[in-house]
């Protein structure tokens, strides 16, 4: 799934309600997901992307729906040690930390269209989640000097647009191509000559 993808997502289930945004900020050792892997909960518990699976995501899906309730953030550790004689989720070898924070209303939806037009725009962004209760989170923009002031207490995040292929030749070939790129999470741009390239690339982006 392309970062893209992810906030459209974001951006659409905004326009509905409060959700709760699952963002890994810190690992150590073996595990299932990156640092800024992230996850969209909802009322019901359903959920849109992954941040690992198995007991892990279902205990921080347990925790979302409390803060999704109250607003208060908070962290969710989630232990993949597989330590004897202690509570953990899994046997990957590693932990994760999990910040959780309910966006919701007008200023999250600007926030995530803000981003939006920078990734669809094939620039990069900046996010900055301050870990404290009473501040949002914000797209940082350089000062006049290029310089930037980043919170002492903040997960700071560089989000990348999805890569762009080219596929030069609308065959069957670049058809079954341009599938598994997008599956991929790349962004498609067919050149070819006829005046009709195959249609599928249309269906599909």
């Amino acid at each position: 799934m392309s970062s893209v993808d992810f906030y459209h997502q974001l951006a659409k289930s905004l326009h509905q309600g409060a959700v709760v945004l699952a963002t890994v900020t810190h690992v150590t050792g073996s595990v299932p997901r990156e640092v800024g892997a992230k996850m969209i909960v909802y009322a019901g518990g359903e959920t849109f992307s992954t941040i690992g699976g198995g007991a892990g995501e279902a205990k921080v899906i347990r925790h979302a729906l409390i803060v999704l309730e109250t607003g208060e953030k908070q962290s969710v550790e989630i232990d993949l040690s597989g330590a004897p004689y202690r509570e953990t989720q899994g046997i990957c070898g590693g932990m994760m930390w999990v910040w959780l924070e309910r966006w919701q209303g007008e200023d999250a939806i600007a926030r995530t269209h803000q981003i939006l037009t920078k990734l669809q725009a094939g620039q990069s962004i900046t996010l900055v989640t301050p870990l404290a209760q009473n501040q949002l989170p914000y797209v940082q923009n350089a000062s006049l000097d290029g310089s930037c002031t980043p919170l002492p207490e903040a997960f700071v995040e560089t989000i990348q647009p999805p890569p762009l292929l080219l596929i030069v030749g609308a065959g069957h070939v670049g058809e079954k191509l341009a599938i598994v790129a997008r599956l991929a999470g790349f962004q498609i741009a067919v050149q070819d000559d006829r005046p009709s390239p195959f249609k599928v690339l249309f269906y599909l982006f």
